[in-house]
């Protein structure tokens, strides 16, 4: 039988509270920044989302529809018929991808569906801007979602031809103009469209979360609980050689440990940082510490 290493808990109490003293305020700036950030991205991603859905127009019937009905109850429908051609353009792209990341396309499809209620709604309630705010948020998140299920590419490669080849830089129009000699034209713009459009808001998620696991560091450090409930888990984790144990913690237990920098945990796979290997070995009760373990 393999008899587990023991570690000192009175140790690993005392190094996370020092850490989470060294580190109370820095997170408390990042958190602030983060915010701050997330707010003046906010209004940055819908410029950039409508200014690129302004380029991805209909072959042939351009954006002509939303000005024609824009007046009208049906002042929603064109951009129903918009998300239609998206989906079948991607899909076109590539008749597999979808499958292969069945969870963001089931995603997008119910956010579209949601959309197409509401501007069926719209016919009868009337044009307002409530309906077109709540229509757009919605219409919005089918596209970001639409953009997770055909494309896995970095930011820095999206417009690398050779990285990237979805589409050719001379085959995107005559600068912002159609060429009405081809329909290439539009069908590679809309797929530049659902790529990069929703950057800006990928880019805006990951400071809300940042400033939110700020926030929920802040508030459980405030509560000797958590704290506690930080060190049985780091010791469990231990002891059970990083093979798990981690799932029965509250997210404010893990969360200080992420925040004071001592492991990750990613698809239940656990790390430990250089930080977390210190207090290990400092808190074992053992001369050798598991380095097999952590080299594997």
């Amino acid at each position: 039988m393999f008899e587990k290493e023991k570690f000192d808990m009175s140790v690993i109490l005392s190094c996370i509270k020092k850490d989470i003293k060294k580190q109370k305020y820095i997170v408390l700036w990042i958190g602030f920044v983060s915010a701050v950030i997330s707010f003046v991205l906010f209004p940055l991603s819908i410029f950039l989302f409508f200014i690129m859905f302004l380029r991805a127009d209909l072959p042939g019937l351009d954006h002509s529809m939303i000005y024609i009905y824009h007046n009208t109850n049906y002042f929603l429908i064109p951009y129903d018929i918009m998300l239609v051609y998206y989906f079948v353009v991607m899909y076109f792209k590539d008749t597999k991808q979808h499958l292969v990341n069945s969870h963001y396309y089931k995603k997008a499809i119910i956010f579209s569906a949601i959309s197409v209620v509401i501007s069926i709604l719209a016919i009868n309630l009337g044009k307002s801007t409530f309906m077109m705010v709540l229509y757009f948020g919605f219409f919005i998140t089918a596209i970001y979602y639409l953009s997770f299920t055909y494309y896995d590419i970095a930011l820095k490669d999206a417009f690398d031809n050779d990285k990237n080849p979805i589409y050719k830089s001379e085959d995107l129009g005559w600068g912002p103009f159609d060429n009405p000699l081809t329909y290439k034209d539009d069908i590679n713009r809309a797929k530049l469209f659902v790529q990069v459009s929703t950057v800006g808001f990928d880019f805006m998620i990951l400071f809300i979360n940042k400033a939110v696991d700020s926030a929920s560091f802040l508030y459980a450090i405030r509560y000797k609980k958590h704290t506690q409930e930080s060190v049985r888990m780091f010791n469990t984790i231990l002891e059970n050689r990083l093979k798990g144990g981690h799932k029965k913690f509250s997210y404010h237990a893990f969360n200080i440990l992420k925040t004071i920098n001592y492991l990750t945990i990613s698809n239940d796979y656990i790390r430990l940082t250089k930080r977390g290997i210190e207090v290990a070995k400092k808190a074992s009760t053992k001369d050798t510490f598991f380095t097999s373990t952590l080299d594997d």
